[in-house]
């Protein structure tokens, strides 16, 4: 046998040393001394396939200060990780291909892998049941994205995204969404200042907001294009200087002021052509007619006649009707190109067209 060189007799030594401490410590059942190796000094090595066993009730102490190397890794094989002193909160890939970090004994976050061909799945998903609150106004969010923006200095800026979504390559078989909404929400969208964007009904989409701006690429002006339709309730929509573009090309438009403009073949109105009557004219004795619009009524004290009435625009229409219990003659002369001077008795009328220059008869009743 060769001689043993002065490192390997120390190392001999220390390990024979260590497995009489070990061997009298388990053979008593009392404690086991500590080994220490000084600093810079020999390693306990274990060898591939070996493995140091801490037991039930046994600690792994790392202290303040000391360093570990994990540059090979550490496997966990599917155990937990618990994270939280209470031991509630913990990240866990017991199953192949998640990692799921819990939050107080519910998974609340689950990150898997990217679904397998020909395979439906969620990449990141966050689940949990909010508290069935009691009392008071309070707020629970699934995610938050709390960004600060620094201010930029002169000669620089920066653009500030809260969430991008990149573009992918359509596929003629699939269907992309950016966003996917579930049923159940009272409201889809809620903006920066209390407008919100609602879908509760199928195939109707509600926005709340005191004006629609629409505005084009190059000038302020712009068009809202709707598909099978788009309803104003209270308050209605302004789109500030645009055209609202029906299905098939056909624009309503505000080109005049105080004008609405449609532009199309024809109209059809399914039901009614509902005219809101103006405020009751009273008419004198040669007195002039100014009406305000449409439905125009009429009221006097005692029977008169007039031929007096304002000139409207080409393709105006006018209903004049007599409201009380009094007799109004419209007289055939001047601008007023009627069958005959018409008398009017209470809830009697008569229909107006205008051509720029003359009103024509109609019909009266």
């Amino acid at each position: 046998m060769g001689e043993l060189s002065r490192t390997r007799w120390m190392a001999l030594l220390l390990a024979v040393l260590a497995a009489s401490v070990l061997a009298v410590g388990c053979a008593t059942g009392g404690p086991v001394a500590k080994v220490y190796f000084a600093s810079g000094g020999d390693k306990l090595v274990v060898q591939s396939g070996g493995e140091i066993e801490v037991q039930s009730g046994g600690t792994l102490d790392v202290q303040s200060g000391a360093t570990t190397d994990h540059s090979a890794g550490v496997d966990l094989d599917g155990a937990q990780l618990i994270l939280d002193a209470d031991g509630d909160s913990s990240l866990t890939a017991d199953t192949d291909d998640q990692v799921d970090l819990e939050l107080e004994g519910a998974d609340t976050v689950v990150f898997a892998a990217v679904p397998a061909a020909d395979a439906s799945g969620s990449i990141v998903e966050i689940q949990f049941t909010a508290p069935a609150h009691t009392t008071g106004t309070l707020t629970v969010n699934g995610l938050v994205l709390d960004i600060a923006a620094g201010q930029s200095v002169s000669g620089t800026s920066h653009v500030l995204t809260g969430l991008q979504i990149d573009g992918i390559t359509g596929d003629v078989t699939t269907t992309e969404k950016a966003i996917n909404i579930g049923s159940g929400w009272d409201t889809d969208i809620d903006l920066q200042n209390g407008e919100t964007i609602v879908n509760s009904y199928n195939g109707v989409i509600t926005a709340t907001a005191t004006t629609f701006h629409v505005q084009g690429n190059e000038t302020s002006s712009g068009n809202m294009t709707a598909g099978t339709g788009l309803v104003a309730t209270t308050g209605g929509a302004d789109l500030q200087a645009g055209n609202l573009v029906l299905a098939n090309d056909e624009e309503i438009g505000n080109e005049v002021d105080g004008a609405v403009t449609i532009t199309g073949t024809y109209t059809i109105l399914s039901n009614w052509l509902r005219l809101a009557p103006q405020t009751a004219i009273s008419v004198t004795v040669d007195g002039y007619i100014t009406p305000t619009g449409t439905m125009q009524p009429l009221e006097s004290f005692g029977n008169v006649e007039t031929s007096s009435l304002a000139m409207g625009n080409a393709g105006d229409v006018l209903f004049l009707y007599n409201t009380v219990d009094t007799t109004i003659t419209i007289s055939d002369t001047g601008v007023l190109k009627l069958s005959s001077d018409l008398a009017l008795g209470q809830y009697d009328g008569v229909w107006l067209f205008c051509d720029g220059t003359n009103w024509m008869e109609h019909g009266d009743n």
